[in-house]
């Protein structure tokens, strides 16, 4: 039997607070809020920003079998590129 890596979406503390960084940095880039000499520090927390939310959202296609679940329903991927979803 092959081995199931399951993750509990509602649960994780870091991964809520990584993406609530995440969402400073993009609006950070997005509004400049200072006058800075060097401008490319907005661009680079705007860069940031978008691949901390790629790196959440790319957890379901790190395990080739995973489940992932919270209280409104979970995801169950067994192989296939795409995920089974099913509400409670």
């Amino acid at each position: 039997m092959k081995k199931l890596h399951f993750d509990d979406l509602g649960k994780q503390r870091f991964w809520k607070v990584l993406l609530v960084l995440s969402l400073v940095l993009i609006l950070l880039g997005l509004f400049k809020p200072l006058e800075l000499e060097n401008a490319t520090i907005y661009k680079y927390c705007n860069r940031v920003g978008f691949l901390i939310q790629a790196i959440f959202y790319s957890r379901l296609f790190w395990y080739k079998n995973n489940v992932q679940w919270n209280k409104k329903g979970f995801v169950i991927r067994i192989k296939p590129y795409y995920g089974k979803s099913v509400a409670f």
